[in-house]
């Protein structure tokens, strides 16, 4: 068995690519788990494990904008209950032990040699991942910015909520970009060239492409598919509807959202901290190759503070580590 790991930013497209994945006959690709968005299960295993399963205050918590206790780990696909998890996670000496018990189940079951993991939060642990897992690969999820935020927004994030969890997971994948176990798969790409891309990172397996990947697939045991404001399901033959989704917005929302892309950024400890390549949007679009769009000045008259202010203090009261003073982002309020 070898581990893998997707993820990126929200709306990316890791869905409909766990789905691709999940339909080669040597590769599995279940729901998402949120196990590997923890950097303490790689580094203190054993000091941490007791915490996986707990939920509320004492949850095992991240630092990504994403609010997270522990991992959701009892779900039928895998073929565990709560008690059956217990043992395994206190029989297991390490992490990857941990994972390879866990994933086996399933893998027994469908068949194969891989397991590819997707969490779009997995991101923020590619660099611990491929520490510990030296098999493994990651696959970081990009789409154009406006797009993947304007999606977002479809499915009930703010704006701000949808421009801090792009900059953050996406700027937290780029960190492992050059690694020779990482791979990046961009959406407008695998709805548009689906034949042409998944051969590509099927190279970087060393296994073979297999057409029954681009087809409509069957997933009757999968969860949700089709998530509010997704404008297909990700086990349809892939589309490109999705493709230009930010020009369908109304105009308003349009200058709210470039607004935002100017004035939300980084702090510079943490893009120092953690050796981050870009601190803003605008550096993620020149990294990623995506047109930046400038903003007209008086288009938007949108305060992205107080949304701000809401998700910090949704964070500090239940326990995060970076909330208050420790939060990752500053808003420039005077653009």
């Amino acid at each position: 068995m070898t581990i893998h790991i997707a993820g990126g930013a929200p709306s990316t497209g890791s869905s409909l690519l766990r789905s691709m994945m999940n339909a080669h006959s040597r590769f599995i690709s279940g729901p998402e788990t949120y196990l590997f968005a923890h950097p303490r299960l790689y580094e203190g295993w054993s000091g941490s494990k007791h915490l996986l399963m707990a939920k509320g205050l004492r949850g095992l918590k991240n630092e990504t904008p994403f609010r997270l206790n522990g991992a959701v780990l009892d779900k039928s696909w895998y073929g565990w209950d709560k008690e059956t998890l217990r043992r395994l996670i206190h029989d297991s000496t390490s992490f990857p032990a941990f994972c390879e018990g866990y994933f086996g189940r399933a893998l027994d079951r469908e068949g194969g040699t891989h397991v590819v993991e997707k969490s779009p939060v997995n991101a923020y642990c590619f660099r611990n991942f491929l520490n510990h897992f030296p098999s493994g690969r990651v696959i970081h999820c990009i789409r154009d910015p406006y797009d993947a935020t304007a999606s977002m927004l479809g499915r009930g994030h703010g704006i701000v909520s949808a421009v801090s969890a792009y900059l953050f997971q996406t700027a937290f994948g780029l960190a492992a970009q050059g690694h020779p176990r990482y791979s990046e798969v961009r959406y407008e790409l695998l709805v548009q060239q689906p034949d042409d891309t998944l051969r590509k990172l099927m190279k970087d397996f060393g296994e073979p492409f297999e057409t029954g990947m681009i087809q409509a697939r069957d997933e009757p045991d999968a969860e949700a598919t089709r998530l509010p404001g997704w404008t297909y399901d990700e086990t349809q033959a892939p589309g490109t509807e999705s493709v230009g989704r930010f020009e369908r917005l109304e105009g308003s929302v349009r200058d709210d959202l470039i607004y935002t892309f100017h004035a939300l950024r980084f702090k510079q400890e943490w893009v120092d901290r953690y050796t981050l390549p870009a601190a803003d949007m605008k550096g993620l679009c020149h990294a990623l190759g995506y047109p930046w769009r400038e903003r007209s000045p008086g288009a938007s008259t949108f305060d992205p503070r107080a949304e701000q202010f809401k998700l910090l203090w949704g964070r500090a009261i239940r326990f995060y580590p970076n909330s208050l003073r420790n939060y990752p982002f500053t808003l420039q309020h005077h653009l």
